[in-house]
């Protein structure tokens, strides 16, 4: 069977048909030799398996190209190195930086927060020195007026010494000024 073009696309023979075109055309060869590769051509699709080795034969490859080619390898590890952060920062850029204005703004409710707390904590302190003050002028103004008191006492007392001893300078000088005149008219 000759395939056919269908929209410009060759199809692919199938197994059994490219069985039949290998053993027309090599008639030289035996039934024999011509049965085991046919058998070995024939075997389905589903039949077939990916060896369990590729992997490694891969991995061994790439292995013996990195022994073979140490500096292109580190060179090719760079350049993918600083594809992959180009990508990420392209993916994650950095955010815009706040404008002056915002960072002013944001400092000066920080100050005033802070400001705050010292208010509060000086405002606390003051409090209780004014208290201590308070309490120590009270204190103060009672001994005072206790020695006020006793000092109005002992300014009496003396008041009375005072006067006593006036009269006493009086009387002491009246009687000298009276016995002179006394002694004036004797």
């Amino acid at each position: 069977m000759a395939p056919t073009k269908k929209n410009g696309e060759t199809p692919i023979a199938a197994p059994e048909d490219a069985t039949a075109t290998l053993a027309d055309e090599s008639p030289k060869t035996s039934s024999a030799q011509t049965s085991a590769p046919a058998n070995d051509s024939v075997s389905s699709p589903s039949s077939y398996e990916m060896p369990d080795d590729y992997a490694s034969d891969t991995l061994t490859s790439v292995k013996k190209w990195i022994e073979d080619n140490p500096t292109l390898a580190i060179a090719a590890a760079a350049g993918l190195g600083f594809v992959a952060s180009r990508l990420i920062t392209a993916i994650f850029p950095d955010p815009e930086p706040p404008l002056l204005a915002e960072r002013v703004e944001e400092r000066a409710r920080k100050l005033r927060k802070e400001a705050s707390h010292y208010a509060d904590d000086a405002g606390e302190a003051l409090a209780q020195k004014l208290k201590t003050a308070a309490d120590a002028l009270s204190d103060a103004a009672e001994t005072a007026a206790h020695k006020a008191e006793a000092g109005y006492e002992r300014s009496k007392d003396i008041a009375d010494v005072v006067a006593e001893a006036t009269k006493a300078a009086v009387a002491g000088v009246v009687a000298k000024k009276a016995d002179s005149w006394l002694g004036r008219w004797k």
